[in-house]
């Protein structure tokens, strides 16, 4: 039998753990150019997104009005929002694994405590000074106590832990995005609908007045006709203008009972706890909107502030995805007594 030289079997040997480590790599296809994203800094973007209850630019732009009533009315519809309510408990949802994310970062440490109590047949082995129960017929119980601490520490070389954290944030950022739309579509809907109440107050004030004014003149012109100055076709005409005023009042109000049902279903109260909504006078016009639509403005739109979280966590999956392929390394340590 030829005995191969040293050299050439440590070729060999190289050569299969060479064939070893490359089966176990996967072949990364390269990536197509992607789109740079953004300097967030140019279109002024806050790094964190604030809902309805902070300061982040006129999050609660309807305090402005000062009225008490529209204030009110809000706060309700978001506190009773079912959608709110689910997209709140998202939040939470997204909080918790950034939590969880971040907790495979850095050292952690454990602790045990286990005792074992078992029986066994007086044919089985076990250790003479283990038992603390005397031997019946069914053999020996003995009693196994183990205390330990350990600990352990990831050593993310790859970034995968980062990557994930960043993933993480990006999705809860994003939700919280979708919240704050959720608060701009419910906060929008409520203040429409009590500004067209209100507006529907004055329309009914002013038809009121105008029914007054068809009313005197059918009062005249019916004190004209029993003189003998008019007939009573002049009569017919003023009762016709005073009932089409009272048509439209009666139309103005079923508009009013149609709005303030549909404002009671958005704040989730029920026939007896809707508030009463009183005529207010209407604010005046601020003219606040800019000359131009430009990027910076469109920018801070909830729906595009959303999208925005989910490609940078998608980005950040990708990465993750990509250092799952390289070896990991972390260092582990145990310690344990079996009194």
């Amino acid at each position: 039998m030829m005995i191969l030289p040293f050299s050439a079997r440590l070729r060999g040997t190289l050569f299969t753990l060479t064939l070893t480590l490359l089966s176990g790599c996967a072949l990364i296809q390269d990536e197509p150019a992607q789109v740079a994203i953004v300097n967030p800094q140019q279109a002024q973007l806050a790094q964190v997104i604030h809902l309805a209850n902070s300061d982040w630019p006129a999050a609660r732009w309807w305090e402005a009005y000062d009225d008490p009533q529209l204030n009110m009315l809000i706060n309700r519809a978001l506190q009773n929002s079912p959608t709110m309510q689910a997209a709140r408990l998202r939040i939470s949802q997204s909080q918790s694994t950034v939590e969880l994310a971040r907790s495979a970062m850095g050292l952690q440490a454990t602790a045990v405590a286990a005792q074992n109590r078992l029986r066994i047949t007086d044919k089985s082995f076990s250790w003479p000074y283990s038992y603390s129960l005397p031997v019946d017929k069914n053999g020996p119980w003995y009693t196994l106590n183990t205390v330990g601490v350990g600990a352990q520490l990831n050593i993310d070389l790859w970034g995968a832990d980062r990557a994930r954290v960043a993933a993480a944030i990006g999705e809860k950022n994003a939700r919280l995005a979708e919240t704050a739309g959720i608060e701009l579509d419910i906060a929008s809907s409520v203040a429409q609908l009590y500004f067209a109440m209100q507006a529907t107050f004055q329309k009914i004030a002013l038809l009121q007045e105008l029914e007054g004014i068809a009313r005197f003149s059918v009062e005249a012109h019916e004190h004209r006709t029993r003189r003998g100055l008019e007939d009573s076709v002049d009569v017919a005409n003023a009762q016709a203008e005073q009932l089409a005023a009272r048509q439209q009042i009666i139309s103005a109000e079923g508009m009013l009972t149609q709005y303030r049902e549909t404002l009671r279903a958005l704040i989730g109260a029920d026939a007896q706890s809707m508030p009463a909504i009183h005529p207010v006078a209407l604010p005046a016009l601020q003219e606040t909107l800019p000359p131009s639509l430009s990027f910076e403005l469109l920018a801070r739109r909830p729906d595009l502030q959303a999208l925005r979280g989910y490609v940078t966590a998608s980005l950040s999956q990708v990465d993750a995805a990509k250092a799952a392929f390289y070896p990991h390394f972390d260092i582990k340590a145990f310690w344990a007594i079996t009194p």
